[in-house]
Order: structure tokens, then C-alpha cells, then sequence
């Protein structure tokens, strides 16, 4: 709606604020937003209201919000959460474009603060004011001086940057994305707390951020995620404009909504989806809170490397094996290099300048010649980033200068990453940040980042716009199985199925598929049958047939199973799990991996959202650890990836289409030998939305 679209450009680019509720004491909770303000730039007009003040250090104060001049851009609301929503309703009717509300005890304080936040949301949205918050630290805009938060990191050192930092938990944001971030020396231009997320969310604030031309790269902690697919449409709009998206994502150990029937809910963790719908938009998913801090470090530099070869430079042979180890675990090569120049190697008699290049303790003496030593690595064009190991020799006012000097006239002169490992003072630090050198501390971790910056080389598998989606309503289901799974999904490819009625037209219909078969019994909601003892296999005559179909039929009357008898050949080959699922958050998500022990035990399963082509299967099969059994590992036959594939993007095709189906399991799909045998599906379960009465 254009008001709203109106309403957040007044908060993110306000010309005038209004702190409601400021104190005269700028130590105070309710009087820092006001202090951050006037002292630390904010050129817009500034107003206060407090009825126990007529000015608070030379900004007007008015005794409520009645009073203040019309069309406010941005009220900073620092009220109880019981005065929240007068002030809205009297801030609505003063035409205030937006509002901070800083107030917890609402929607994360029970039942009766959801509802609090909902009539404030409803409230807000009525009014076309928009929210940031409840229960939020508020935001900065450091470039602009604006200064919507009560956040005390601000009193001991700020330091305006390029990187854009979007939190739903504001202890989080205030400390890696606002002070440890600082303390690195890396500028922030943007922090923002969505909160509760009662109106504006974290999707939103990434997409209005993103077209800021002066935003290098956007870091994101999440808990969560309300509209999954708005999200990945704002990190893709990041990425055509050539900005990063990191994410660290908080509550990892979480195992998502879990089935209580079918396979493949129990395997689409949440954790999972997430990784799988973040790798198809092209974002980079932190570890941790570290690795998180590194790659905005690395990628705020504005280089990352075009390719997989790293060069190193360093003092330390030992350092060197380090992160020829890490290089290796990692996918990450190191080139051989071709002999240096005779006039540089004879300066430097003692150093091999092979990859990586140990110069030693030679640099002590010399260490303008860490120039050279640079370019000599970067001018092979199979070298995409150096990486240098300093140590700590920027610590030192005698060699450290030099150095610094070297590193940043080598960089200056190329396109390609250089990194420094070590440690390095302050002023030093920020010198070669300013040069685009980032100052990373441990060696292994910069190797990751930089195995991780290299992921945003490949195109993402998704396009703009991501279609939007939305969960279907809360209803009753239905789980289908046998023959009428099969009917579900036909466009999948099954192994001869036959209902069999009697013992002897069980041993009739054996006969013409040829055995082995199986015979199972098929029922309405019956999803494991080897829990029940409903299966039998291996059957290799007629008469064996004929006795399993009367077991059982005994069996299946002592269950009290309404249902029927299949008999299915029993095909050998590879067994393989494919499924397909409503995610809450993303929507509809596929999964294959290999079935057995790999998918019980190890919970080797690849995930993509739907619809998902069969190329991506197939990259998807390919990082899968259990990959080599399906391509001929250790002399076994190779199988069919490519009909595997089709039969997955099938599914993925279904589980998209069908706004009736939430879940869908195959399990196995049998691959036969040979490499055009096919493949085939053995057993289906299908969930799904019964209609409405």
C-alpha cells in the first residue's frame, strides 16, 4: 500500500523526530534517544514531549503529543507498555508517519500480550502509522545521525560504516553487530531491531536497506521468520545489486514442527529448510557468532576472491600448513607458482618462492621487501586472494609501519582480495582497512570466510519475484496410502502394483510379474508396516505366495486392519528416500537422499525448495556424502541419476501445485542397475487437506 511504503521511507529518512516520553536525564533510559540525537548529528527537526519540561537541553518539549507540530516523521515512543497504544491513537490523529515503540509486555509476554499487540497493530495499521517494534532497542542510521535507541554501546566509541546490521533480538544486534563490530574497527550504517515485528519485519528492513548504494553487506540474526519467501525476494534483491546477505541464525537446536506419522516430516528440521531455502537465494549462513563477525569483516572490504586459488605469504612454515590443511578440508586450492624474478630472489636468497611462500625471519630486516613478495603471488592468474601471515609484527612500531606500507601499495595495485592474519594495532588496522585489507586474526577461520565469499561466485537458484505463498488453513487431513497414494501422485514413476483378492489370484497375478514379488497390506492411515509385521518378501514360488497372502490376512484382522492386499515384484538395486513437505515458514521444500541406514542413522538428505528443477537434484545428489554409491564407488553398478532426478522434480512439481497435499513421502525408490535402467517407486504415503464442511 503506498501509504505504507510512505510511512517506512519517513521513519528510515525522517526529517523530523519527536521523542515521547524523553527524560531531562540523558544517563536515563527514556533520555539517551534524545542525547544520541543532539550530540551526535541528527540535522533533522527535533521535539520532546514530557509534560514536566518546556525545553530539555534546547530542544522544545511539548506536555503531550497533541501538541506537536503536524506530520511528525518519526516519533520515538519511550513509554510503559500500558501508555503504548493512547499514544499511538493521539499520535495517528497528529499524522506522525511512524513510531519506535520501545515497551516489552507484549506479544512475547503470553496470551494477554498478543492480544495487546494485535490491537496495537490493528490500531497503527488503521492510522497508516507503521511500527517498529514492540519490545525492540530501536534503530541508528549512523551516516545520518539518526539515533532511534537507548543502546549504551553508543556512549563508549561509534564508528560509522557500510555494513547494514537487521536483529530481531536487540542484546544480540547492540553487542556483534554494534559493539564487537566496532572493537573490529568494521563501521555500521544501518543497525536495526525489528522486535516483535508487530508491522515492520526484518524482510521489509532488508529491502529498504538494500537500496542504499552505500551499504556493503547485510547482516541478519534471526529467530525466525514470518513470511519465509518475502524474505528470500529481499536477499535476492541484496544480490542483484551486488550486496552479500550473511545470516546468523539464533535457536539452531530447535527441531521444528515434527510429524508424528510420516518420514519426511521427522527429517525437514527446521534448521534444514532454512539452509535449504538460504543456499537457493545465494545467502551466506554463519556458524556462529565469530564466523559471522568475520565474513562482514571480509566482505565489508568490497573484495572477494573471483575464484578458488589462494596464495599465501607468511612468516611462519608452520602457519603455512595450517592453512594448507584448512584450504584443503574446504574445497580451496593453492596453484603452484612459477620461480621469482633473479633480482628479487637474490635479495632474498634463503626464501622458496614456491605456494606458500615462507619468507621467514628474512623480513625482519627487510620488511619493504613484503611488497614485492605480494606482487610476485598476485601477478599469477591462478591466484584469486593472498592471505598473509604477519603474526604479530604490525604490533611493532619499528617493522609494523613498514609492513602495513608494503600490504597496502601491493593492494592498491590489484583487484584481488588480500588478507591479513595477526594482529595488528589500532591505527595500523584501520589503515589497511581503509586500503581494503581486512585484518582477520586466525588463520582457519579467514580460510573459511573465504571458502564461504567464494559460495557467492555461483548464480542463486532462484529468480525474482519469488512467488509468494501462503499456509493453507488449519484443517483436518487425510493419509492415503497404497494404490490410492499411487493415484495422488501419478505423475511418478511406481513398480507394478496389484490388488490380489484370494490366495490363489495372489499366486496368479505372482506368477505373471515373475518372482521374487512382495505382498503387503494396504490400509487407511497404515504407514509403517514392518512395525505391524504387514509385509512379506522374498517370495520366490507360488505356493509361498499363496501362504504369506493367508498370513497375512490373519494378521491384518488381528489389527484390525479395513483394507486390501498388494503384491508388487521385488526389484533390487539402490534403495532411495524422496519427500516433499509445507514448510510453515518457506513453503513448499523437497528432499531425496539414500535410503537404509544413510537416512535412519546418518540423515543424509538433500533439500530443495519446490518446484525445484532436475539440474538442481542433481547438484543437490552430488553433495549428498553417500553420492559415490550412486556413481559407481568401490566397482558397484552405476544407476540412473537422471530419470532419480526427473522423479524428484515430479514430486517437487506436486507438492507445489497441489494446495491440497501438505506432505508426501516415497520410500523406497528403487534405481536398478545401469545408467539408463530408470527409476522406479515402491511405496507412497500422501497426506492431505480434508475440505471443509
Amino acid at each position: 500500500m503506498p501509504e505504507q511504503r510512505s510511512g517506512l521511507l519517513r521513519m528510515m529518512q525522517p526529517k523530523s523526530i519527536a521523542v515521547i516520553g524523553a527524560s531531562a536525564d540523558g544517563k536515563r533510559i527514556n533520555g539517551r534517544p534524545l542525547r544520541y540525537l543532539r550530540e551526535f548529528g541528527f540535522d533533522g527537526k527535533l521535539y520532546a514531549v514530557n509534560p514536566n519540561y518546556r525545553d530539555i537541553g534546547g530542544v522544545p518539549c511539548f506536555p503531550d503529543i497533541g501538541s506537536l507540530p503536524r506530520d511528525v516523521d518519526l516519533a520515538v515512543c519511550m513509554l510503559s507498555s500500558a501508555q503504548v497504544l493512547p499514544a499511538v491513537q493521539a499520535a495517528g490523529r497528529q499524522g506522525v508517519g511512524a513510531m519506535v515503540v520501545m515497551a516489552s509486555g507484549f506479544a512475547e509476554a503470553g496470551a494477554e500480550g498478543r492480544a495487546r499487540q494485535g490491537e496495537l497493530a490493528a490500531t497503527a495499521r488503521s492510522l497508516g502509522i507503521r511500527l517498529l517494534g514492540p519490545n525492540t532497542l530501536g534503530y541508528r542510521d549512523q551516516r545520518r545521525g539518526i539515533y532511534a535507541t537507548f543502546a549504551t554501546d553508543l556512549d563508549s566509541r561509534r564508528l560509522a560504516g557500510r555494513v547494514a546490521i537487521i536483529t530481531q533480538s536487540g542484546g544480540l544486534g547492540g553487542y556483534f553487530g554494534g559493539a564487537q563490530l566496532t572493537d573490529l574497527g568494521v563501521g555500521a550504517g544501518y543497525l536495526i531491531d525489528t522486535g516483535n515485528e508487530a508491522d515492520i519485519d526484518a524482510a521489509e528492513c532488508l529491502e529498504a536497506v538494500c537500496r542504499d548504494p552505500d551499504v556493503s553487506v547485510i547482516g541478519l540474526i534471526l529467530e525466525g521468520c514470518r513470511s519465509g519467501r518475502r524474505l528470500l525476494d529481499a536477499c535476492l534483491a541484496a544480490r542483484e545489486r551486488g550486496i552479500p546477505v550473511v545470516l546468523f541464525k539464533v535457536g539452531t537446536s530447535a527441531a521444528g514442527a515434527q510429524s508424528v506419522a510420516l518420514h519426511t516430516g521427522s527429517l525437514a528440521g527446521e534448521l534444514q529448510v532454512w539452509d535449504a531455502a538460504l543456499q537457493a537465494a545465494g545467502v551466506l549462513r554463519a556458524r556462529d557468532e565469530a564466523q559471522f563477525l568475520d565474513l562482514l569483516h571480509l566482505l565489508d572490504s568490497g573484495r572477494r576472491p573471483r575464484g578458488k586459488g589462494v596464495g599465501v605469504v607468511t612468516l611462519s612454515g608452520g602457519v603455512a600448513t595450517v592453512i594448507l590443511d584448512a584450504s584443503d578440508a574446504l574445497g580451496l586450492s593453492m596453484p603452484a607458482v612459477r620461480p621469482a624474478d633473479p633480482a628479487l630472489q637474490a635479495k632474498m636468497p634463503l626464501t622458496h618462492f614456491g605456494n606458500p611462500l615462507d619468507a621467514s625471519g628474512s623480513m625482519a630486516n627487510t620488511p619493504e621487501l613484503l611488497d614485492p613478495l605480494l606482487q610476485h603471488m598476485l601477478d599469477h592468474d591462478e591466484i584469486d586472494v593472498v592471505v598473509v601471515w604477519l603474526a604479530y609484527a604490525l604490533l611493532s612500531p619499528i617493522v609494523g609501519p613498514p609492513m602495513a606500507d608494503a600490504v597496502i601499495a601491493a593492494a592498491r595495485r590489484t583487484s584481488k582480495p588480500v588478507v591479513i592474519c595477526g594482529m595488528a594495532m589500532p591505527e595500523l588496522r584501520d589503515r589497511l582497512r581503509a586500503a581494503g585489507v581486512p585484518v582477520l586474526a586466525f588463520p582457519t577461520r579467514a580460510i573459511e570466510a573465504l571458502a564461504m565469499a567464494v559460495q557467492l561466485n555461483e548464480p542463486t537458484a532462484l529468480s525474482r519475484p519469488v512467488v509468494d505463498w501462503s499456509p493453507p488453513q488449519q484443517t483436518s487431513e487425510t493419509i492415503h496410502t497404497g494404490l490410492q497414494a499411487q493415484r495422488l501422485l501419478s505423475a511418478l514413476p511406481f513398480a507394478q502394483t496389484h490388488e490380489v483378492r484370494s490366495a490363489a489370484h495372489a499366486s496368479e497375478v505372482a506368477s505373471q510379474l515373475g518372482f521374487p514379488v512382495a505382498l503387503k497390506v494396504e490400509a487407511e492411515g497404515l504407514v509403517h508396516k514392518s512395525e505391524l509385521g504387514v509385509i512379506r518378501l522374498g517370495l520366490r514360488h507360488a505356493a509361498d505366495v499363496a501362504a504369506a497372502f493367508d498370513d497375512l490376512e490373519a494378521v491384518g484382522a488381528r489389527h484390525g486392519l479395513k483394507g486390501q492386499i498388494v503384491c508388487q515384484p521385488q526389484l533390487s538395486g539402490v534403495e532411495v528416500f524422496a519427500g516433499a513437505k509445507l514448510d510453515q515458514v518457506f513453503g513448499p521444500v523437497v528432499m531425496v537422499g539414500l535410503g537404509g541406514i544413510f537416512v535412519e542413522l546418518f540423515r543424509d538428505v538433500a533439500m530443495l525448495l519446490a518446484p525445484a528443477e532436475p539440474a538442481r537434484v542433481v547438484a543437490a545428489l552430488r553433495r549428498l556424502k553417500g553420492f559415490p554409491v550412486l556413481d559407481g564407488a568401490r566397482g558397484r553398478a552405476l544407476v540412473d541419476i537422471d530419470a532419480l532426478a526427473e522423479t524428484v522434480a515430479a514430486l517437487s512439481r506436486l507438492i507445489s501445485e497441489r494446495n491440497d497435499i501438505t506432505e508426501i513421502d516415497v520410500n523406497p525408490i528403487i534405481l536398478p542397475p545401469g545408467r539408463n535402467a530408470g527409476a522406479l517407486a515402491v511405496d507412497a504415503v500422501v497426506r492431505t487437506l480434508n475440505a471443509r464442511d
